[in-house]
């Protein structure tokens, strides 16, 4: 894929995001994290896929649900009645301990699952900034929240772009029949597609496993992370 300037992309923040989301993330300049956008159960903003001596597993961090529907990810709550972020440890350790660059990142890792967290998105935000400079990436990147657009669909990331003063935005293809192209084109912004296809890289517990939280790919393949992604 080719990467033209000045590009952006958008997604909503996810709890140690796949290869998917940071494949993306290195093809633009500026990248925004949609943390105002309605948060959905058994998606990827509270769980991680990680690989496992039984095969891929989710990781979930407990949120308080029960009477707050319609509640957006900026506003999620942890709940924290129960020691998940030790868990969470505990299990990655067990399974990635002997993963060839585990001890690279194991302090950064540990900082992380020691702090209690009480809003989801500070979780989501620490775990995108460890991975984000570890797999070398360099955009910039900004909360949507932060501006408070209140328009929606099209219009929403037209007018992001306008604040970034990008001139194009990068979705996936799926994402084609969601979106007016004659916005975009009245606003000056073009539209770029792309597909992400995993490509294999070694792994603990035999044959490949597609899919899974980039931390997968980094505590096995560590300054080759990047490349490994990159690959095409």
């Amino acid at each position: 894929m080719k990467t033209l300037s000045p590009t952006f992309a958008a997604h909503p923040p996810q709890y140690f995001p796949g290869c998917h989301f940071f494949y993306k993330v290195a093809h633009v300049g500026s990248f925004v994290l949609a943390d105002d956008l309605q948060f959905t159960t058994h998606g990827a903003c509270n769980r991680m896929r990680i690989k496992t001596d039984a095969g891929a597993a989710w990781l979930t961090v407990p949120v308080l649900i029960k009477g707050r529907a319609g509640q957006l990810i900026k506003d999620v709550r942890i709940d924290n009645a129960t020691n998940w972020r030790m868990k969470h440890w505990k299990t990655l350790r067990s399974h990635y301990g002997r993963a060839a660059y585990f001890e690279k990142y194991a302090d950064q890792l540990e900082r992380i699952f020691r702090r209690e967290w009480r809003f989801l998105v500070d979780l989501n935000l620490a775990a995108f900034e460890f991975i984000h400079p570890a797999l070398h990436m360099k955009c910039a990147w900004y909360r949507s929240s932060a501006w408070g657009i209140t328009a929606q669909g099209t219009e929403r990331i037209v007018e992001m772009g306008r604040r970034l003063q990008a001139g194009r935005y990068l979705t996936e293809h799926e994402n084609a029949k969601f979106l007016q192209e004659e916005k975009f084109a009245k606003a000056g912004i073009e539209l770029e597609f792309f597909s992400f296809t995993p490509r294999a890289y070694h792994q603990q517990y035999g044959a490949f496993t597609p899919h899974l939280s980039a931390l997968d790919l980094l505590l096995n393949e560590g300054e080759e992370a990047r490349e490994v992604l990159m690959k095409r």
